[in-house]
């Protein structure tokens, strides 16, 4: 089973809205958590209703700190608010969503937090599985290239850019010629901040791409090219 913590600051609304649709979700592949960096010991009562108007009860969780949690590391961490004041949790995958805190708000902004959570968890359990089910195709095979390429693109979708860039390293070291892989490489390299290896790794992924007539692929890299100049 896949274990996935969600953090916010109270462990009051986002994180415990989080959880709860975590676990309706990722039921039968994932094991859901949730906790504080500084946790109140209540929930919110407007996300719990709210929560509940999407059929999911949360009002029987408790408010908790790391220290409450059964495990030590987590397969993936997702945190929403507590910015440095989140600890570091060992967690192989972590993002970090900016959402509005629900406290002290009424019922029509709860409602819109509420469905800004269920679209990120939604997503990041869709990603997950994708990931998945290419680790194991790469434990059969591991110089599937198109499998580190999908991979690799599963990672972005969640924001874990060092991972997909790993991944989309790989993928052309595999093969030199798939221009593609240069580009989401060199995409991903921006994400990270890493404008001078992008630059050498979308230069490498235009002239793949122009010796091989994929003029689509030598439109965006020269997008993504301009950026950086």
């Amino acid at each position: 089973m896949i274990t996935v913590l969600f953090v916010c600051v109270e462990n009051a609304g986002r994180s415990q809205m989080a959880e709860g649709f975590g676990k309706v979700i990722g039921k039968g592949f994932a094991e859901v958590y949730s906790a504080g960096s500084t946790p109140s010991g209540r929930l919110n009562p407007v996300a719990v209703e709210a929560m509940k108007e999407k059929g999911i009860d949360i009002s029987t969780h408790h408010s908790k700190g790391f220290r409450d949690l059964p495990v030590p590391s987590f397969d993936y961490v997702a945190t929403m608010g507590c910015g440095d004041a989140c600890p570091i949790v060992p967690a192989q995958g972590r993002v970090d969503w900016t959402i509005d805190n629900p406290k002290q708000q009424p019922i029509e902004t709860v409602r819109r937090i509420r469905d800004e959570i269920e679209r990120h968890v939604s997503t990041l359990f869709t990603s997950i599985k994708r990931i998945e089910q290419f680790k194991a195709l790469l434990q059969k095979d591991p110089n599937d290239t198109l499998s580190h390429y999908g991979m690799g693109l599963e990672y972005t979708k969640v924001g874990l850019f060092t991972r997909a860039t790993e991944t989309f390293r790989e993928a052309v070291r595999l093969n030199p010629e798939y221009s593609s892989g240069y580009r989401e490489l060199g995409k991903s390299l921006i994400q990270e901040g890493k404008s001078v290896e992008a630059q050498r790794v979308l230069q490498q992924g235009l002239t793949v791409a122009e010796r091989h007539g994929d003029l689509q692929t030598v439109k965006e890299i020269k997008v993504f090219l301009s950026r950086i100049d």
